[in-house]
């Protein structure tokens, strides 16, 4: 399909085992990694280059897939949650989607969060004025107990050998959002739950809870570790080989140009020991030709001969 034939279709559907990179945001790309890494991650498919008022055919279908329940409809754009800028609460989220109805309309909301005043000028600081592709996560909602955020390092102490688990009754937005409190967890490398904060008389997770939480966020960024380690090496190996090929260009470049030189050099000396052949073979002629060749008369000798006493002549 043509990127013109993407667009009249309002976009292309992907499961989560068909995202295989960023090209789709840093949301649906963070899902599909969770879900590599065997994480229980709710179902969801996402809408690359979606459009406000232009749906995929197959739409509905991706739909019904997930499930009688209703569907949080995200924002996923290129560019989002990268190294430099995350647009944090830039773009839209809709939660509770019911049906087919509310997700158009949910859709046609992400795709215009990215034009509103506020982001077009976050985009403007953040990416340098480039165009903004948006993508849609569609996702399955859960019915949540309590929800929160992890951090497999302090990101207050930058510790590494503490995780940090912030949670709120209900669902995440609460949290994201600022709106609630969080509990607070620290978890050691060993396992023990340390720095306990509470915001109501009760813990909303159990330490079993905890523990799992913790085990699971150290697996996968474990994992993420091993990943970069792989994907450095690689790396490593690309410049290696391309140092290399550049070092081999060189050589023979400056063989070539040496070669080069030393032709010119030698056809110089030819052309140079030519003309002194030739020079010497004509000084060689002109010797050999004055040698044999008899000395002209002059005017002045012709004269002296005439001049020069006659013998008497006797009588008869």
């Amino acid at each position: 399909m043509t990127q013109q034939n993407v667009a009249e279709a309002g976009g292309v559907i992907l499961s989560l085992d068909q995202v295989h990179d960023a090209s789709v945001g840093g949301k649906a790309y963070g899902l599909a990694r969770l879900v590599g890494m065997g994480l229980a991650v709710p179902p969801a498919f996402v809408i690359r280059d979606a459009r406000r008022g232009a749906y995929p055919e197959d739409l509905d279908e991706h739909h019904r897939a997930l499930g009688n329940t209703t569907v949080a409809v995200r924002s996923s754009a290129q560019g989002e949650d990268g190294a430099e800028a995350s647009f944090a609460g830039q773009y839209e989220t809709v939660l509770g989607v019911a049906d087919g109805h509310e997700l158009r309309d949910a859709i046609d909301r992400c795709v215009a969060s990215a034009a509103t005043e506020r982001a077009r000028s976050y985009q403007a600081d953040t990416l340098e004025g480039g165009s903004v592709s948006m993508n849609v996560v569609v996702q399955r909602m859960v019915d949540a107990a309590a929800a929160g955020v992890v951090f497999t390092a302090d990101p207050v102490s930058a510790r590494r050998d503490l995780l940090v688990i912030d949670a709120v009754a209900g669902l995440g937005e609460a949290l994201v959002s600022g709106e609630a409190t969080p509990d607070h967890y620290g978890v050691t490398l060993d396992g023990r739950v340390v720095g306990r904060e509470l915001v109501g008389d009760a813990a909303l997770l159990s330490d079993e809870q905890i523990m799992e939480i913790a085990q699971q966020a150290r697996a996968a960024a474990d994992r993420e570790v091993q990943e970069a380690r792989r994907t450095l090496a690689v790396e490593k190996e690309r410049l290696a080989r391309e140092a290399t090929d550049h070092h081999n260009t060189a050589v023979a470049e400056t063989k070539r140009l040496v070669e080069e030189a030393e032709q010119r050099a030698a056809a110089a000396e030819d052309r140079a020991t030519a003309a002194t052949q030739q020079a010497n073979a004509n000084r060689s002629a002109t010797t050999t030709r004055s040698s044999t060749e008899p000395m002209p008369t002059t005017a002045w000798k012709r004269n002296q001969a005439s001049r020069a006493p006659r013998a008497p002549t006797k009588p008869m």
